[in-house]
């Protein structure tokens, strides 16, 4: 009796499908184009999903991507959490509400600036095991993983009366490495899981990142910034007759702490996307709505001699500002789409946002005050080895000697108060390299190490190592100092802590509370304070910084409450604090205080290049990669570019990327180098760092200053492979939007020793 009622409504309700068809994708037997934007569950309130929602039907969109954040889902090894602002399953179900199909991109890795590529901290305890590997170890927690995510996924398919069209295999493999074994073991686990809809690889379009990371049976879509004709061209010599789509098109950028705000032009932007639009080509706007890194989301990039740490504002220069408030990108791309016969509903109304009125925050309470057990070692103890994936470990010792001696940590992971008998005597801080501090002690002095996770690379071929705390051992006067007791302060719960009126100095926390009539976002500023977190009403905002370029934080209206709310600050000390805070009705996230100390180039220095170049030439003005041919057995440790002239005839020069490539015609693996000098960095107006020629993203770029000067040319960037190589050509790679620096004439040298005044 219940076999024809099924039978029936199969009959009415036919499956419907989505799938490639040779050069384009097909929805229920009709050639489709994706026209998505990327937007994260996790980095949005759930209450304000909806409203995102509408705001991307109203910009012409019919589908939004995500990807899944495992870090946050698998807190704890085998315990999974899906609900509130991680309820997966909710969410996609209201895109397909709001009339939008979803791509989901489980990862493993996902990138997207996020604490260990969203990888749980968890997987770096066990030293025997490597990540993105196919290590069993690590494929068994990944399929664990997968099916989890696979069983929230599964009833939201298309072909299940949902809306899930695509989702991705691993992601960006080809920009880490080339293990198509590894890739092919993700994809399995994915089918197993139950992930039966159309899958994909995505990559950026150069044929060594497309060769990497694709498999041969899936389409692959590919990242990038700017330059979609060229895109897709290298995409055509890869791999013809496969459908055309971005995976992420990087409509703006994301900010690290010390460093300028990032902001893109909408004009380039909308001529992509009107080439996509004229040639039926997918994409998917990275970021459409990038939200907020709450917590201790944020990730950070390092490689060589530069470690970044992501700002917690993940504004991205987006369409939709951090709060969900249209920008002008917004209407620039909405006429674009809406210009090409798509139609779509007005824009829903902005979020409203207020300030508050300053208020005290009086109470306080030190952080050293009813400390918890420690945990003893004879060694030091990473954070993943204790069992804690961020915050702070107070590492505590004593001192065997007496003397002025200098204290060396090998490996600091990643910022550290150093204490001897209660009293500062210094910091040190991973992103300017800093290791070592001289300090005065007395035999049995204690001392303190208060070590800060700032976090871990999402990015690169660090990842496998990015164990937080002290990852090596500490040494006073050249002596290992050993037997030390681990306190550990994960800031999980700061209304633990007993806050009382007595003023105190260092780290602390303080307290206060605010009345609001009508809850309503606004931006908490913190100017005026240090370093530390911010918590409203238990909630953790995130990490606030003095040497900005942020300076507020976002406090969304529906984690408030009507009437009085509660506000806990943790500062790290430094400065004395204000004792109050106000919210403001716009963010402020381009007031940065620049540290000068990490221009490569020191006053006074000059560095000399050899009279006879290796090689010389012009470059082409466009936005492709070119090769530079160099003599045959060109050998070198170091290398140096020169840039002549600009295309424009203006003094500045600019580099996206650089690579060198072995006579096989495959590019030398990056570990190990070292950006060394640049003549001329812009780091003022724009982040113009020479660090940026070797963090594999085409988006960012070398520039010389613009700002405060224009020095002339020649300009010079410097680097060390770190041991000699045979090179057969140079790729380089020009900034991809924007023409100002583009090089015309170039000279390039390679040495087998440091060139002078390096």
């Amino acid at each position: 009796m219940l076999l024809l009622p099924l039978i029936a409504m199969s009959t009415l309700i036919p499956q419907q499908s989505f799938r490639v068809q040779g050069d384009h994708f097909e929805l229920n037997g009709k050639p489709f184009v994706v026209r998505s934007g990327e937007m994260h569950y996790p980095r949005v309130p759930e209450q304000y999903w909806r409203h995102r929602f509408k705001q991307a039907r109203a910009m012409g969109l019919n589908t939004i991507c995500t990807y899944v954040f495992w870090n946050l889902h698998e807190r704890t090894p085998g315990k999974f959490d899906f609900k509130g602002n991680l309820d997966l399953g909710k969410y996609i179900q209201i895109a397909q509400e709001e009339g939008l199909y979803m791509i989901v991109r489980p990862g493993p890795y996902v990138c997207t600036e996020l604490d260990f590529g969203g990888f749980p901290a968890w997987l770096l305890k066990d030293r025997s095991m490597t990540v993105r590997t196919n290590d069993p170890k690590y494929l068994g927690f990944v399929e664990r993983y997968i099916k989890a995510v696979g069983k929230v996924v599964k009833p939201h398919l298309l072909k299940n009366g949902g809306n899930v069209i695509l989702a991705q295999v691993e992601n960006e493999y080809g920009s880490y490495g080339a293990n198509h074994e590894y890739m092919d073991s993700v994809r399995r686990i994915m089918i197993k899981a139950g992930f039966d809809c159309q899958l994909f690889t995505s990559d950026g379009p150069g044929q060594g990142m497309l060769s990497g990371g694709t498999l041969p049976d899936l389409p692959p879509t590919v990242n990038f910034g700017g330059g979609a004709e060229n895109a897709f061209a290298e995409l055509a010599k890869f791999r013809p007759n496969t459908p055309r789509m971005i995976g992420e098109y990087w409509c703006g950028w994301f900010d690290h702490w010390g460093k300028g705000h990032h902001t893109t032009s909408p004009t380039g932007h909308v001529k992509d996307i009107q080439w996509c639009l004229t040639n039926n080509v997918s994409f998917n706007l990275y970021m459409f709505h990038g939200g907020t890194n709450w917590g201790f989301m944020q990730g950070s990039n390092g490689g060589g001699n530069d470690f970044n740490v992501d700002t917690t504002s993940y504004d991205y220069d987006s369409p939709l500002d951090e709060s969900g408030k249209l920008t002008p990108k917004f209407k620039a791309f909405r006429d674009a789409i809406l210009a090409s016969g798509v139609q779509a509903p007005e824009p829903v109304e902005d979020p409203v946002s207020r300030p508050i009125d300053r208020f005290l925050v009086n109470e306080v309470v030190s952080l050293f005050d009813n400390l918890p057990t420690p945990v003893h070692s004879e060694r030091l103890q990473t954070f993943e080895d204790l069992d804690q994936a961020h915050g702070l470990i107070l590492y505590r010792t004593t001192s065997p000697v007496s003397g002025t001696l200098p204290l060396q940590i090998d490996r600091l992971m990643d910022y550290a108060l150093v204490r001897v008998d209660g009293v500062q005597v210094g910091v040190l801080d991973r992103r300017k390299q800093q290791k070592q501090i001289e300090i005065t002690v007395k035999k049995g002095s204690k001392i303190e190490l208060l070590v800060e996770a700032l976090s871990r690379v999402n990015f690169g071929g660090l990842i496998p190592t990015e164990r937080k705390g002290i990852d090596g051992k500490v040494s006073l006067g050249g002596k290992e100092l050993k037997a030390w007791d681990h306190i550990l302060l994960p800031l999980d719960n700061p209304r633990s802590f007993a806050f009382g009126r007595q003023p105190t100095i260092g780290p602390a926390l303080y307290r206060g509370h605010f009345e609001v009539s009508e809850p309503a976002d606004t931006f908490l500023d913190l100017r005026g304070w240090n370093k530390g977190f911010v918590w409203v009403n238990g909630v953790n905002l995130g990490r606030f910084w003095k040497i900005g370029p942020q300076q507020t934080l976002y406090l969304p209206g529906v984690w408030m409450k009507k009437g009085r709310n509660e506000v806990i600050i943790y500062d790290e000390g430094g400065i004395p604090p204000r004792w109050s805070i106000a919210g403001l009705a716009k963010p402020i996230l381009d007031q940065a205080e620049i540290d000068r100390s990490r221009l490569l180039r020191k006053a006074g220095q000059v560095v000399t290049l050899p009279a006879q170049p290796t090689a010389q030439g012009s470059l082409d003005q466009g936005t492709k990669t070119q090769l530079i041919a160099l003599p045959a057995d060109s050998k070198g440790r170091y290398f140096a570019f020169e840039s002549l002239s600009e295309h424009k005839g203006e003094p500045f020069a600019a580099i996206a990327e650089l690579n060198a490539q072995a006579p096989d015609g495959k590019d030398w693996p990056r570990t190990g180098w070292k950006v060394l000098y640049a003549d001329s960095e812009e780091v003022d107006s724009e982040n113009g760092s020479a660090l940026n020629v070797l963090d594999n993203q085409p988006t960012t770029f070398w520039h010389t200053e613009w700002g405060n000067s224009q020095p002339k040319h020649p300009h010079v960037v410097i680097i060390d492979f770190g041991q000699e190589l045979t090179v057969s050509s140079i790729r380089y790679l020009p900034r991809q939007e924007g023409v100002n620096g583009r090089i015309k004439d170039f000279r390039v040298y390679l040495s087998t020793t440091p060139f002078k005044g390096l």
